[in-house]
């Protein structure tokens, strides 16, 4: 609590004056009540700042794609028409700046990784590295040090390989011993949906879609499901795992 001095008064005064204060329920509940709208006016200018960045960034972002607005029609000769993308979850829009820093900084010395034989060798393999770095940061992930406890890999096709080599990483540790239940969404990628089909430790249970154009999971008939799933011959240890995509390119 923050006591305001007069220019007359001693810190012997303003000691008395904190301790008369402490004892006061009124003063103490108008201070705490000041702290509290400070904290929640900090706060709230915090959110607006992040939002602001966020807005910016994103602004900024699609400004920076290449071919944003248009392209020419493949029907029409030298006729534009608007371009809509709609399939950023799987592949993402190529950026200029990006674009220009491969051009500039990678390609000249672009040579396969993991080598140091040669100068080229050993630049694309600083790149990988720089980059692993980055996102490992960015990503708050501890690669380095003896702390590291998070690996950052590249598979190399996107999401869809990213998904799947999680996948079968996670099938590995399935004991053939242990029943595995999979509940699937009505759209599902083949990456999320595939590894446990050929598995042969994994039972996949197709979840019906709503009624209507809304096409997303029908929770009662999930319920139902559930709920026939673990009935008496349950004995608890089936392992049950729900697999919903929010977004893909399948929807």
């Amino acid at each position: 609590m923050q006591i305001e001095l007069e220019s007359s008064s001693t810190l012997a005064e303003a000691a008395y004056d904190d301790e008369h204060n402490n004892d006061n329920p009124k003063l103490q509940q108008t201070a705490h009540t000041n702290d509290y709208n400070t904290q929640q006016q900090q706060e709230a200018e915090e959110f607006q700042h992040n939002n602001d960045n966020k807005q910016f960034q994103l602004t900024d972002l699609r400004a920076d794609m290449i071919n944003m607005d248009s392209i020419t029609s493949p029907i029409l000769l030298n006729h534009k028409i608007p371009f809509v993308y709609c399939d950023h979850t799987a592949s993402n829009r190529a950026l200029h700046s990006i674009e220009d820093y491969i051009h500039q900084n990678v390609l000249p010395l672009y040579a396969n990784v993991h080598t140091t034989t040669s100068t080229s060798g050993s630049q694309s393999t600083a790149l990988v590295s720089e980059s692993r770095t980055i996102i490992a940061e960015a990503c708050n992930a501890r690669i380095t040090g003896k702390a590291s406890r998070d690996v950052v890999l590249f598979t190399g096709s996107g999401a869809t390989s990213a998904v799947e080599l999680a996948l079968q990483l996670t099938l590995k540790s399935f004991s053939k011993k242990k029943k595995v239940v999979v509940f699937a969404g009505p759209m599902e990628h083949h990456s999320n949906l595939l590894p446990y089909r050929e598995s042969d430790v994994c039972e996949v249970v197709n979840v019906p879609p709503m009624s209507g154009r809304n096409g997303g999971v029908d929770l009662k008939a999930l319920e139902d499901l559930l709920k026939l799933r673990t009935g008496a011959d349950d004995d608890g240890t089936t392992l049950k795992i729900g697999v919903f995509s929010a977004a893909s390119n399948v929807t």
